[in-house]
């Protein structure tokens, strides 16, 4: 009796619950954007060098591996250094507005290498933040008289190479008038032109002859010991350098190491 009046209960549950859709009358679910397809980042890893300083600061070179990485793919390298460089070369890479957003936040920098870059006035005024920047290499970029407002602002600055970047006579002056303690570089250092060999080229390189032998011991950017494969032709004479980055960075400026040579 008990099991008749159960079934009858069963029954009448569901003849009044409402039919289910069959299948193929379900509401489509929504469409999922496929995922878009990118190239993968490329994995940079600067030369990094400790300059023997209290705070610990260091100089961050892309000469040997960021010439054919893109302006992303250097601002994704350089992120992880905020706070913690002083100097830092570009030269020859596509570093542009991202690569230089990162930059402006390197506020203890004092020295920027951005000779052969894309960077123009736009790109440049992202350096407002860089109070602290004394020397900037500015050499074959791609300058307006627009951007005079930008190196003019920067109150650290006080040499700024600018030969082949695009600025004319009466940019310069304007230049020169508006900060007469800056001392504005228009012409090639000696010695820059022999850098149109790749770093991987120069790091493998070695001396030709005995005669080639450097007549420095020491590194003049670093003060270490020279590594014979590691010289240049300056003012008549061979100099020796620790690595292919020091190399670099003493052809972007050598005025500035002359006093430790021999």
């Amino acid at each position: 009796m008990k099991r008749a009046l159960g079934l009858a209960l069963l029954a009448a549950s569901c003849a009044s619950a409402p039919p289910q859709p069959e299948p193929d009358a379900m509401p489509p679910a929504p469409a999922v954007e496929p995922a878009r397809a990118s190239e993968p980042a490329q994995v940079l890893v600067p030369h990094v060098q400790a300059l023997g300083r209290e705070d610990g600061l260091v100089w961050i070179d892309f000469a040997a591996t960021g010439r054919r990485a893109s302006d992303a793919d250097l601002a994704r390298a350089l992120e992880p250094w905020v706070g913690r460089a002083s100097e830092v070369g570009l030269a020859r890479t596509q570093a542009g507005a991202r690569t230089l957003a990162v930059v402006a936040r390197l506020r203890e920098l004092e020295r920027l290498d951005l000779r052969g870059t894309p960077v123009g006035a736009r790109e440049l005024a992202a350096l407002a933040p860089l109070t602290q920047l004394a020397w900037l290499n500015l050499a074959e970029t791609r300058l307006d008289a627009a951007a005079l407002d930008a190196l003019i602002q920067l109150p650290a600055l006080r040499r700024v190479h600018v030969w082949n970047a695009g600025l004319d006579a009466a940019a310069i002056e304007r230049l020169r008038a508006a900060r007469p303690e800056l001392a504005v570089e228009l012409e090639r250092p000696a010695g820059a032109a022999l850098e149109v060999e790749p770093e991987v080229a120069l790091a493998r390189r070695a001396p030709a002859s005995p005669a080639a032998a450097p007549v420095n011991a020491n590194c003049p950017v670093l003060g270490t010991p020279v590594d014979p494969a590691q010289t240049t032709l300056f003012e008549g004479r061979v100099i020796g350098f620790c690595c292919g980055s020091c190399r670099t960075r003493f052809l972007a400026d050598p005025a500035s190491f002359r006093s430790k040579l021999p």
